[in-house]
């Protein structure tokens, strides 16, 4: 929902792809800012520790993360495709 409304607001003052683009970064942190407050008032502390313990929190999140942008890029692709394809209407 926060996207779509940052979309819409970005357009509505007559931004192009590249404000399209700032307003998606600006949702996904203002999403992350939020769903981490959410897990640590909710849930628990997060507890990373020292640097040296991030590699391997980061190591283990590696095929998530991976398979989480491969979709997103798919999913953004294919849109984009249709769009070429049949139509801005379709």
């Amino acid at each position: 929902a926060g996207q779509l409304l940052i979309g819409m607001v970005v357009l509505w003052w007559g931004g192009r792809l590249v404000s399209l683009g700032m307003a998606y970064l600006t949702s996904v942190l203002l999403a992350l800012v939020v769903h981490y407050w959410v897990f640590e008032r909710q849930i628990h502390p997060l507890r990373l520790g020292r640097p040296r313990q991030w590699r391997k929190f980061a190591k283990g999140a590696l095929p998530v993360g991976l398979g989480t942008l491969f979709h997103t890029v798919s999913v953004r692709l294919g849109v984009a495709l249709v769009t070429l394809l049949a139509g801005p209407s379709d």
